[in-house]
């Protein structure tokens, strides 16, 4: 389906895009922690035209972990409905 989407939602498609990228990228390289330092750096907030933050924060699971919600829907949920992705920004603001 066509989609139209205004600049303020493809700048936050670019900043969900840069972090996620820089974040796996790290994983798969064993340098989490210095990857999600560095795309904080790169993306604090408030740097125009970037829609918001990295966001990234810290849960304790069995060991520490990073996440992030995203600031756009990347929109998985139309091509398997009965699942989202795991930092689905719809869940988030559902919930509240």
């Amino acid at each position: 389906p066509h989609v139209r989407r205004g600049p303020h939602a493809l700048w936050g498609m670019v900043t969900d895009e840069l972090a996620g990228t820089l974040w796996h990228l790290g994983k798969a390289l064993g340098r989490e922690e210095e990857a999600v330092a560095e795309a904080t750096a790169l993306l604090p907030g408030g740097t125009p035209p970037f829609v918001g933050g990295a966001g990234f924060r810290t849960v304790e699971l069995r060991d520490r972990a990073y996440t992030r919600t995203r600031l756009t829907c990347c929109l998985y949920y139309t091509l398997c409905p009965e699942d989202v992705c795991s930092n689905c920004p719809r869940i988030a603001a559902a919930a509240g």
